[in-house]
């Protein structure tokens, strides 16, 4: 590819990403104006289902483009984790049950995802959020201790990483 092709392609980027800031922008001041009455529950589902669609778009594009595919599965993979944190810490819409099981399913998601495309970024990002999914969950009751539900979650996730180069032969 030429530098003005290259050059064109990163203008029209550009203007795409102000575009999208700008409706953002737009919509938050008429949601804070009250220009709409959406409930709290459709607005975390909204963001929960913008993570999934980048994490599905994410993988459509590992083939074509690797680095802006992880990129993609990365940052829906963490916008899904902390709308259940929101959801059940913010808002008090999801119980901690089953705030802690999402969590742990997108851990697990994360960790296969890493596996599957040999991504030690992604690894790492499953790994951190599987550290932290107990510890953010937490209500402060002594049901079990904080380090058995953090070795608990992140050994869960990385169960099947023995053999894949990941862990140990």
């Amino acid at each position: 590819m030429d530098r003005s092709a290259a050059s064109g392609q990163s203008r029209r980027a550009g203007r795409r990403h102000r575009a999208v800031f700008g409706v953002a922008f737009l919509l938050q001041c008429a949601n804070a104006q009250g220009a709409f009455d959406v409930p709290i529950e459709l607005r975390l589902v909204a963001v929960a289902a913008l993570g999934v669609a980048l994490l599905g778009i994410g993988w459509v594009l590992r083939h074509r483009r690797r680095t802006y595919g992880l990129i993609l599965q990365g940052g829906g993979l963490v916008i899904t984790y902390i709308t259940v944190f929101a959801a059940m810490q913010l808002y008090d819409v999801l119980p901690g049950g089953v705030s802690i099981a999402l969590m742990v399913l997108v851990v697990r998601i994360g960790g296969a995802l890493a596996v599957l495309q040999s991504s030690s970024t992604l690894a790492v990002v499953a790994v951190i959020s599987g550290f932290l999914a107990p510890l953010l969950t937490s209500t402060g009751e002594a049901a079990t201790s904080p380090c058995s539900a953090t070795t608990w979650c992140s050994t869960s996730a990385f169960s099947g990483l023995r053999g894949s180069g990941y862990g140990g032969r």
